[in-house]
Parts: C-alpha cells; structure tokens; sequence
C-alpha cells in the first residue's frame, strides 16, 4: 500500500491530524475495551485489570526494542497492517474467550506503538512545527466513544471492535507517505506525551508533585471506567454518558486553555483542582466519587496542556524515561487498583483518589512558596 503522496506538502498537516485522530482513538479505546473484556472473561483475576496491565508492558517493551532501529515507511506499514489484522481476527471470534482477550491486548500494544511512530513520522515531514495535538486528541476521544462508549454492548459483540481496528491499521498505512522514517524512541514514550508512566524522576521536586499526580490520575480514571459503567446504574446515568464525561473532562479543559491566558504557575492551579476533587469525596453515596473522577480528570487536562506548552510535546532535554521499567511499574500499580476494587468496591478508588488530592494539596503550597521567586527570575 503506497502512501497519499500527489501533494506531499500540501497534505502534510492533514496526514498528522488524521494520524492523530487514529492513535488517540487507539488509546483511549484500549484502556476502555480491554478493561470491559478483562472484566467479563477474566474479572476473577485483578479485577480484569489483567489484559490492560499486560497491554501497558506490552507498551513498554516495544517503546525499548523498537527505538533501537530504525523505521521506514515500509516497514511500519508492514507492522500496522499485521497488527491490525491480528486484532481483528481474535475478536471476531464468535465468541472470545479469556486467551482471545490476552492475545487482542498484545497485538493491540503493537498496533498503538505503530501508531505513535506513525505519528512521529508524520511529524518529522512537516515543513514548520506542528500544531498542537489537542483538537486530534478531542476528535479521537469522540472516535474511541463511538467505538466503545457503551461498554455494555462491547462486551455482547465484538465484531464492529474488530472492523474498527482494522480500518484505523489501514488509514494509518495509508496516511504513511513512502518515503519517510523515524529513528529511536520517542522522549515522551508515546505520541503527545499521551501515556502517563510511573517513573520516580516525576517526584523529585514537591513543586512539581500536583503535575505529577494529575498525570497518574488518568490511571484510576480509565482503569474504573468497565466497572464505573456497574455503578453508574445507581447513579441512574446511562454507561456510555459516564464514559462520554469523563473522556470530556480529561481533554475539553485543555482546549479551554488554548484560548485564555495560561496561569505562570500551572502547578499551583493543578494542586488546586485536584485539593478540590478530593474535597468533594466525602459527598452521599458514588456522587463524591463521580465528582472527585472528573475533577482529577480535569487536573490531568490542565497537567498535559502545561506539559505541552513547556516542552513542545517532548520531555524537556535530559535522560529520556526507560520505557520498560516505566510501564512495567504502571502495569503492577493498575493490578493492585483493580486487586483493591475487587475486594473493597468503591472504597478502593476513594482511598487512591485522596491520596492524589493530598499530594496536589501539598505540592501546590510548595509551588505557591516558590511562585515569587518564580517571578522575579522572568
């Protein structure tokens, strides 16, 4: 399959937003889907947080084998492509089973880590620095919503999953112009500094803590969305509009941003809202849980636009993160949330979501103490 390439220049901007669109529709469907599936077929185990903490190794071990070659057009090609027929096979099974779910998370870290090389590619054609990712990352929450919004029906059907997955591979082929290619790692992992890893260079600086805790707040978030879609019942809300808020407050807020004025101290504001969420835990019933969910979500938007702004989409220059080890971590700490939901239900999250609040509530007096020396440095 050749790539769009009649008006390589005038099409560069449209191929990365479309690339985009894709890999966050990828993504984000792989944390709801894999956990809906692990939940039916393996909810015995880690409260079927099982296929996403292997999805999330997975991850991690491809980010470190394949950033050490490089990578034509043909090749990524070649790798969407098996990818994206792999996915589909097993879950157009007429009716998967526990080995079709582990084997559908392997193949689907192989086609989101395409992806992200996908996307780094396309980056590096352009002939001016990229716009932001911010609109793609809204356009493919929207996607990965229509995909598997309704996690209920995802886990009665999974063929229309299966189409989708393979014609994302193949768009994605498609989008690839034929001669291009991308070399090592990216310094974020994933495209967009989507992915949020546990790596303990994050917390070295209180200062730093609310950003640091805001970016792990997508973990719990998305981790509880399969069993969120249970508890919404008593909340009397539909699963797929407890879906559609919170992928809404993980991304409209950062495109909020775009168009006011950026706080100096981002945070300050993070440590705040994230203070805020935990404030409303203690509220009747699954209502402060809800609540204290999109406002961390809310923090994680304003956490990755501040991130964004500060590095361009990259790490800022330094040792890169060690992909493996990252998300190994990151793979051990969504087994234990979904270890804890099992056994202690909603008060499990609770608990991790006050603990996000304490660390923003204490980062942000820290980063409040340092803002006027902050200052007095521009």
């Amino acid at each position: 399959m050749r790539g769009i390439d009649s008006h390589p220049t005038g099409l560069a901007a449209q191929r990365l937003w479309l690339a985009r669109v894709v890999a966050w529709a990828l993504l984000l469907g792989a944390w709801m889907a894999l956990g809906a599936l692990g939940r039916q077929h393996l909810g015995s185990f880690a409260g079927g947080q099982g296929p996403v903490a292997l999805w999330l190794l997975s991850i991690g071990g491809l980010l470190t084998l394949a950033g050490r070659r490089r990578w034509s057009a043909a090749s990524l090609r070649r790798v969407l492509l098996l990818a994206g027929a792999s996915s589909a096979a097993v879950l157009l099974a007429p009716h998967p089973a526990a080995a079709e779910v582990w084997v559908a998370s392997a193949t689907w870290a192989v086609l989101v880590v395409a992806a992200s090389f996908t996307v780094r590619a396309l980056r590096g054609a352009q002939s001016h620095a990229p716009p932001s990712p911010i609109g793609p990352a809204i356009a493919g929450a929207a996607l990965a919503w229509a995909w598997v919004g309704d996690l209920d029906a995802l886990r009665g059907n999974t063929a229309p999953l299966a189409i989708d997955l393979l014609s994302a591979a193949l768009l994605l082929a498609a989008l690839l112009p034929s001669r291009c290619g991308v070399k090592g790692a990216c310094r974020a992992g994933l495209f967009d500094c989507s992915l949020p890893l546990l790596a303990p260079a994050h917390w070295r600086h209180p200062a730093e803590w609310p950003l640091a805790a805001a970016a792990l707040g997508m973990l719990p978030m998305m981790a509880s969305l399969p069993v969120m879609a249970d508890w919404c019942g008593a909340l009397r809300w539909p699963a797929a509009l407890g879906t559609a808020l919170h992928l809404g407050a993980m991304l409209v807020p950062a495109a909020c941003l775009r168009v006011t004025v950026p706080p100096r101290r981002p945070a300050v504001a993070v440590g705040l809202v994230l203070a805020l969420g935990g404030a409303a835990l203690p509220a009747a019933g699954l209502s402060g849980l809800m609540a204290a969910s999109l406002l961390h979500g809310v923090a994680w938007s304003l956490a990755w636009s501040a991130m964004l702004r500060r590095s361009a989409g990259a790490i800022p220059k330094g040792r890169a993160q060690a992909p493996a080890v990252a998300a190994a971590l990151t793979a051990a700490a969504v087994l234990a949330l979904g270890l804890a939901i099992d056994r202690y239900g909603p008060g499990a999250l609770v608990g991790v979501h006050a603990l996000l609040a304490v660390f923003g509530a204490l980062g942000c007096l820290r980063a409040w103490q340092t803002f006027p020396v902050a200052l007095s440095r521009v």
